[in-house]
C-alpha cells in the first residue's frame, strides 16, 4: 500500500473540487444559485501558513514571494485540465460518482430544483 502524502492529496482534492464545480455549473440555473470556487493555489497574503512554526512560516513566506500570485489573481485560476476533453470527461465521471455516493440524501432530486428554469440539462 502506498504511503499517504499530504501534498499530493492536497493538490488532488483541489483539482477534484474544480472539476466537480465546473460540471455542476453546467446543470444549475445561474438565476437559481451562485456557485463559487475559491481555489487560489500558491498566493502571498492568503494566511495559508499562519499556523506553521516560525521557521516554516519564514520559508513559506519566501516561497510565496518567489512563485506565488497575489490573492486576486490566484482566485481566478482554474487548472488547465478543465479545458481539455479528458478533463471534461473526468469531470462528468466525478460528478456522476459523487451523485451516486449521495443517493441516500436524494441529491439528484434536490439539484433538479435548481435546474428546472433551464430545462436543457438532465441531472
Amino acid at each position: 500500500m502506498r504511503k499517504w502524502e499530504m501534498t499530493e492529496r492536497y493538490g488532488t482534492s483541489k483539482l477534484l473540487g474544480q472539476l466537480f464545480l465546473v460540471e455542476l455549473s453546467k446543470r444549475v440555473d445561474p438565476t437559481a444559485a451562485l456557485l463559487t470556487c475559491c481555489n487560489p493555489g500558491m498566493c502571498h497574503g492568503s494566511g495559508l501558513s499562519h499556523e506553521l512554526p516560525a521557521v516554516a512560516r519564514i520559508a513559506m513566506w519566501l516561497l510565496q514571494r518567489i512563485v506565488g500570485r497575489n490573492c486576486a489573481v490566484g482566485a481566478r485560476v482554474l487548472a488547465p485540465l478543465i479545458y481539455k476533453p479528458e478533463g471534461q470527461q473526468l469531470a462528468a465521471s466525478l460528478f456522476e460518482e459523487t451523485l451516486q455516493e449521495f443517493e441516500f440524501a436524494d441529491v439528484r432530486e434536490k439539484l433538479a430544483g435548481f435546474s428546472k428554469a433551464r430545462g436543457e440539462f438532465e441531472i
